[in-house]
């Protein structure tokens, strides 16, 4: 895998789900589907300290299949 300067690979497993912030809010990139469910947990912070811990935001992110395809749920 070429890895240049400035642009690092980035490696998941069919059904990881990586959260990305950008600008314009928090996304949450899908790999593949699984066959089964899969979950993850966000845990929201600033970056700069461990006032995460005070708050206990977090976001929860639930990936199944129904009739139509995967579906991502997010609370």
């Amino acid at each position: 895998m070429a890895a240049p300067l400035g642009r690092l690979p980035l490696f998941a497993r069919a059904g990881s789900i990586v959260p990305i912030e950008d600008g314009r809010g928090l996304k949450a990139i899908v790999f593949g589907a699984p066959d089964r469910r899969g979950s993850g947990l966000v845990y929201v912070d600033d970056g700069e300290t461990s006032d995460w811990r005070k708050t206990g935001r977090t976001i929860e992110f639930r990936l199944r299949r129904d009739d139509t395809g995967p579906v991502l749920d997010v609370s």
